[in-house]
């Protein structure tokens, strides 16, 4: 049996999938967009160029890396991918980038559905919002239809950003009618993909539950959770008599908590806290005043980098609202690190309060703030925490 794989991005969720595909001798192909192989021609030039600029270059190009999928397996689109990489990175107006991307979506679902109409493979792993297209196609040449969620349903996204921004004035831009609009559109195709597939995958019991509220079949969803990276060989710890050091990995949003986390900070006094943010900022600079001089941003960074992070950190603090799964939970358990997270999350399935990291309720500003306080008090157990967290990323 021959399976397409298609996913628009270089997540290593999907890579994983097409390599697993490979590995099992059943993958015709992993199609997506732009990506780079880490000792492919063009970073081996890059690696020559001196100064600071090639060294930024080199590590956004990292994030984008194809190294898990053999190379003769890889089928690229990449413009509509490097445009809108472009106008996000030099700050265009969300709406413009929002259209390249929905340009881009489409234009690669019907690449993947040329695709699928030339080779007939047996079966299509497709991605949400980007499948639709590809799954006519695959009906038409009988191919199996395999839908991957890997977030909540849109309609819950959009009652925590509903919430959010009751809660937050500063938070409503003026891109919200523009979103507003598109969303009835959107929803559609995703509900057409939702109920033309043959087999949905979730990645937690928490998306599953999700999509299921909004009227997915249950006997077509399996729940398959994401692993973690192979775990450090050594525990890091660091001394209980320094500074406290959490870190934020991952976009600082609206649905990832970012303002009940900013509140929190705001509120906390004392000078053995360190908190550094890897990530992009999305907040808008009305939230992000009168921070904490210890509250460092630092932008997005390489995974292997972010990786060397939690080694010397002490906690991760994830108080999502709307994560289907949230990677950067096993990320952190592979490297001993325990993880502070909501019951939003999907990985929280794997979160065992007080023995591997803190469950604590989303939406609470007061609860993020006591959960800093508890690890600032609880040196020692948080260290002896780390054993449970990694153990946790081997079984997994």
């Amino acid at each position: 049996m021959k399976t397409l794989v298609s996913y628009p991005g270089t997540g290593v969720f999907a890579q994983q999938i097409a390599l697993a595909f490979h590995e099992a001798g059943a993958l015709e192909a992993f199609e997506t967009t732009f990506g780079i192989r880490s000792e492919g021609p063009m970073m081996r030039f890059l690696q020559t160029l001196p100064g600071p600029i090639a060294r930024q270059v080199r590590d956004n190009l990292l994030r984008r890396n194809l190294d898990l999928v053999p190379a003769n397996k890889l089928r690229l689109r990449p413009c509509l991918e490097i445009l809108r990489t472009m106008s996000s990175q030099f700050g265009c107006d969300k709406r413009h980038t929002d259209r390249i991307w929905d340009m881009m979506s489409r234009d690669f679902t019907r690449l993947v559905a040329r695709g699928i109409l030339k080779k007939r493979p047996d079966a299509l792993y497709a991605y949400e919002y980007t499948a639709s297209e590809a799954f006519d196609a695959a009906q038409r040449t009988g191919t199996a239809r395999i839908l991957d969620l890997p977030s909540l349903s849109s309609r819950s996204l959009q009652d925590v950003l509903r919430r959010e921004e009751e809660q937050f004035p500063t938070c409503r831009t003026n891109e919200d009618r523009y979103f507003i609009e598109r969303f009835p559109r959107r929803q559609a195709r995703r509900d057409y993909e939702v109920a033309e597939a043959n087999l949905i995958v979730c990645n937690s019991t928490v998306t599953g539950e999700s999509h299921i509220a909004q009227g997915a079949d249950p006997t077509k969803i399996i729940v398959v959770p994401l692993a973690a990276p192979p775990a450090a060989e050594v525990i890091h710890g660091r001394l209980t008599t320094a500074p406290l050091r959490l870190i934020w990995a991952g976009t600082m949003g609206i649905h990832k908590g970012a303002n009940h986390f900013l509140e929190a900070c705001r509120s906390m006094r004392s000078n053995i806290l360190k908190i550094d943010v890897y990530g992009a900022v999305t907040l808008p600079n009305a939230s992000l005043q009168f921070l904490p001089n210890w509250l460092q941003f630092h932008g997005s960074i390489p995974r292997a980098q972010l990786l060397r992070e939690f080694e010397n950190a002490d906690a991760l603090i994830f108080p999502t609202l709307s994560d289907g799964f949230g990677m950067v939970v096993t990320e952190a358990f592979s490297r001993g690190l325990p993880v502070i997270t909501t019951k939003r999350a999907g990985a929280s399935d794997l979160v065992r309060h007080l023995e591997n990291g803190l469950i604590i309720e989303a939406h609470n500003a007061h609860a993020i703030s006591e959960a800093m306080s508890w690890c600032l008090d609880n040196r020692i157990r948080l260290l002896h925490m780390r054993v449970a967290a990694h153990a946790i990323s081997e079984f997994d």
